[in-house]
């Protein structure tokens, strides 16, 4: 979870306490603040449900607490096994997948996705920390991506195309 400090507005990673609630020490000014609701999967969906698939925790979370800042609920997912279950098991508006996952690649997984009638139009935003040409977009926009997004992204222009993909703009 990416934290923010109320007092100097530092951010830092923290991993989710087992605890619904926590204190916590700003590493930059030692400021002690509250974090409370940490569990994100124990809070009522309450925007459109957007499914992150991404090998990285630290890119699962911080697209997660950008995917919040903007009203949308979200599931996580580290592998496309693990993607495919949920996508069967919960209605989702908005896929955002890795390229690179550790058990399939991202085109393979957006094949398999378009040649599945349930899943044909769900929108779809790729990313990728490797990927980073317009020839490596245009391979993946046709294998069925929607949309393209490298991981150097500013967190407005992420925010963006999320909203831009689910009609929220």
């Amino acid at each position: 979870m990416i934290l923010v400090c109320p007092s100097c507005g530092a951010r830092s990673r923290l991993k989710t306490p087992a605890a619904a609630s926590a204190r916590v020490r700003c590493p930059q000014c030692r400021h002690v603040f509250a974090v409370v609701d940490m569990e994100r999967e124990s809070a009522p969906a309450s925007g459109p449900m957007v499914l992150i698939v991404d090998d990285s925790p630290f890119f699962r979370e911080l697209m997660g607490d950008l995917l919040d800042s903007i009203g949308c609920a979200c599931r996580m997912a580290g592998t496309a096994a693990e993607a495919w279950a949920l996508l069967t098991q919960e209605a989702v508006q908005l896929l955002i997948l890795d390229l690179n996952l550790p058990d399939a690649s991202g085109a393979d997984f957006l094949r398999k996705l378009r040649d599945t009638p349930r899943f044909s139009s769900l929108p779809v935003l790729a990313i990728s920390g490797v990927y980073r040409r317009e020839q490596d977009a245009s391979v993946v926009l046709r294998a069925g991506a929607d949309d393209f997004l490298n991981k150097s992204f500013r967190p407005e222009e992420f925010t963006g195309r999320v909203k831009q993909l689910l009609g929220m703009s």
